[in-house]
């Protein structure tokens, strides 16, 4: 392969370097960017704030939050849901009322019609109520006009009753959230290790929070100490397969190790 032969656009065939450089000159066919380290929190970092966590909390699902944001989010989602609720029983009345005026109106008419019901203008004259009658399904007829085109019910469908967690979306209870802590590093307080190995813990690391004393430790040497003993090594409390959250992590941003290494944006099709 010659110097140049990546730049040669005259060949027969359209090959995979031509078609990746269109791609990203003229934006066609869908792209995909790995995320960098930048752009992934770090290991104690809230995943609503995208910042340090003051008081760490964590999910049953291993979602760590900050504990006043996942509050607040939680009361602001509670009082929509009821402004919600409110807004879709006040249209549901009034839905109701309107088919019921509706319903009262079309019975009148064909009362009226079939000449069971005497208003006012049955003493009218024949002519008057012919034209009436003719007037109104001339209306009716066309289908044109504003007050014939159906209309669409803008009442909410499905209501949310539930509050969930914005990130895994599960059913979010502020009592099973659990508090947490990390073990910093006497030479570095913005560092973090593990209790039980002393290594250091950075978001690249597979962690798990035990639920019995809220430390945060690494994966690997929780397995290696709960194959001998089940007990938490910080207060002797037993542990159970519950008491144990695995952490979720986004990963480094050079291996593919989280849960969001790259990100897809789709874009017009290429059409030859």
């Amino acid at each position: 392969m010659t110097r140049h032969s990546k730049n040669n656009t005259a060949g027969p065939v359209f090959t995979n370097y031509e078609r990746s450089r269109a791609a990203h000159d003229s934006s066609w066919g869908s792209t995909v960017q790995r995320l960098n380290a930048e752009s992934l929190r770090a290991l104690n970092c809230c995943a609503l704030t995208l910042l340090p966590c003051k008081h760490p909390v964590v999910t049953p699902q291993g979602v760590l939050f900050d504990k006043d944001a996942i509050i607040d989010y939680y009361f602001a989602q509670r009082d929509q849901i009821k402004a919600s609720a409110a807004t879709q029983a006040k249209e549901s009345s009034v839905g109701a009322t309107e088919q019921i005026e509706e319903l009262k109106e079309r019975t009148e008419f064909e009362a009226l019609e079939s000449g069971i019901l005497r208003s006012k203008k049955a003493r009218d004259s024949d002519a008057d109520r012919e034209q009436e009658r003719k007037k109104r399904l001339k209306l009716d007829s066309n289908f044109w006009l504003p007050q014939n085109t159906p209309q669409v019910s803008e009442s909410i469908q499905g209501t949310v009753s539930e509050i969930r967690c914005p990130i895994s979306g599960a059913v979010l209870k502020l009592k099973k959230l659990v508090d947490c802590e990390f073990t910093t590093m006497n030479e570095d307080p913005e560092r973090f290790m593990c209790p039980l190995s002393g290594k250091e813990i950075t978001k690249g690391t597979p962690c798990v929070v035990l639920t019995t004393s809220g430390k945060v430790v690494s994966e690997q040497a929780f397995d290696a100490i709960s194959k001998e003993d089940v007990v938490d090594p910080f207060n002797g409390k037993k542990i159970g397969k519950k008491d144990v959250i695995k952490l979720k992590r986004e990963g480094t941003g050079h291996i593919g190790a989280g849960a969001f290494p790259a990100k897809s944006k789709k874009n017009p099709v290429f059409r030859a």
